[in-house]
Formats: C-alpha cells, structure tokens, sequence
C-alpha cells in the first residue's frame, strides 16, 4: 500500500494538468491512506505492541482499557511479577482469544461487566474470562437460560 501511494505521487505529477487524470488519483490515494489506517489499527488491536513491551500481564490490562470503546467495564486480575516463558505465538494466540471472548461478552451477553484472571502455577498458565450475563441452556442449542432464542 505505502509502494501504491509512492507511485500515485509519481502518477500525480505526470497528471498535472489533466483534471480527470488528477481527480482518479487523489481517490486511489485516499483509498489507499483508509487502508493503511484500518491496517495499522488492526494489526495494533490483534497484537498490541503493549504485549511486546509489559508481557500478557500488561497486554491484557491494555485489553480492559481498549473494551470500554466497546461499552463493557473489564476488571483484570493478572500479577504483574509473572514469569512467562511462553513463545510469542502462544502468547499473541492467547491475547486474541480473550479479545474475542471478550467482544463476544459485550455483544451477546446482555451485561457490560467481565472479569478477566490470569494466574500461573507451576507450568500451567490459566486464563478464565467471566461475565454474569444471560448464558445459555446447554440442554437446547441456541437457546438462552432465559427462554429466549
């Protein structure tokens, strides 16, 4: 995308002058300045340089602050004096997981409250994602503890 923008600017110049020419570019430019936008958004919010930077421990604290953009209030309990030895795909898989769970709360849960916990012991790591919202009647699939569909 930045290589299309870099051409459109060579294209722009050769263009001078011919309106139709100039109007075309200046809308594959701002098609491409969107879409290098929405990419570096979503690259940022799938694995957040924060996970990089303060571990899962800070890359799901990120994760409570970034949910409020989605109307839920997310407690995170997670020590910070964990050592994870975990290879950063695991860790990038993880932060995703709970992401999802997390929009799947807000969206189809009926509460705007989660908890997210984080604890490690010995060699296993738990991660339990908790809301108090309507659930789900396991006996009939797609129906809701309520009786709703």
């Amino acid at each position: 995308m930045v290589l299309g923008k870099l051409i459109i600017g060579q294209g722009k110049r050769f263009a001078s002058g011919v309106p139709d020419c100039e109007i075309v570019l200046k809308k594959v430019d701002d098609i491409l300045s969107e879409a290098l936008t929405y990419s570096r958004t979503l690259v940022t919010e799938l694995s957040s340089p924060v996970l990089h930077d303060y571990g899962p421990a800070g890359g799901l604290r990120w994760l409570g602050d970034y949910m409020k953009k989605h109307g839920q209030t997310v407690t995170v309990m997670a020590p910070e004096d964990q050592n994870l030895k975990l290879p950063e795909g695991q860790i990038i898989l993880l932060f995703q997981s709970v992401r999802e769970l997390l929009i799947n709360s807000s969206k189809h849960a009926g509460t705007s409250e989660a908890t997210v916990r984080m604890d490690q012991c010995d060699d296993y790591l738990q991660i339990e994602v908790r809301d108090e919202g309507a659930g789900f009647d396991v006996a009939e699939p797609g129906m809701l503890a309520n009786g709703q569909r």
